[in-house]
């Protein structure tokens, strides 16, 4: 943790979460995207896929096992997350939230890494069929896909499916990159 933070709800809460478990956060602030303001030109995708790969790249150079890094989205940011992750990063999981295909079609993936997808079962915003098409697109493509469901929830989360959605993530990276104390 650093100084200055301030909580910016729940997704931060999350973040939070992960580094009091002893993993080491860093969470991106896009600060040109705005809520609702519709699909982003292809050269913003890029560059937000970027900052994550970047963001890998830093733990990495900081010493940090690449076996032991992983991504994590929210939203759009599940896609930009898992699509990153699958391209040029080095990180070795990735686990996006309530995502799917309704804006972008996903790039081929270049790795082969375990993905977690948890998706809510009411989401209006990001429909179910969206979140499998997506799913389908990256098993068909030799992917590791394991699909959660929060049952009851709705595209944006209430406290105690945060609570949920850390417990399903926490075991996914446990499995996968390994706990801190491992």
């Amino acid at each position: 943790s650093g100084t200055n933070i301030v909580s910016r709800g729940h997704w931060h809460e999350l973040a939070m979460r992960f580094a009091a478990d002893g993993y080491e956060v860093l969470t991106p602030l896009f600060t040109d995207a705005w809520p609702d303001d519709g699909i982003r030109p292809p050269a913003m995708m890029e560059a937000w896929r970027d900052v994550g790969e970047h963001a890998i790249d830093w733990f990495i150079d900081r010493g940090v096992d690449r076996r032991r890094t992983a991504m994590f989205g929210y939203s759009l940011g599940s896609y930009v997350a898992v699509d990153g992750a699958l391209g040029n990063s080095r990180a070795a999981a990735a686990i996006g939230l309530a995502g799917g295909v309704d804006v972008y079609t996903p790039r081929p993936p270049r790795r082969r890494i375990p993905v977690l997808i948890i998706r809510a079962e009411n989401d209006t915003h990001v429909l179910p069929r969206n979140t499998a098409s997506w799913v389908e697109y990256l098993r068909e493509r030799q992917v590791n896909v394991r699909v959660e469901v929060v049952a009851g929830a709705g595209h944006l989360f209430r406290p105690p499916e945060w609570v949920e959605i850390f417990t399903r993530a926490s075991a996914f990276y446990g499995g996968n990159i390994g706990r801190v104390s491992e």
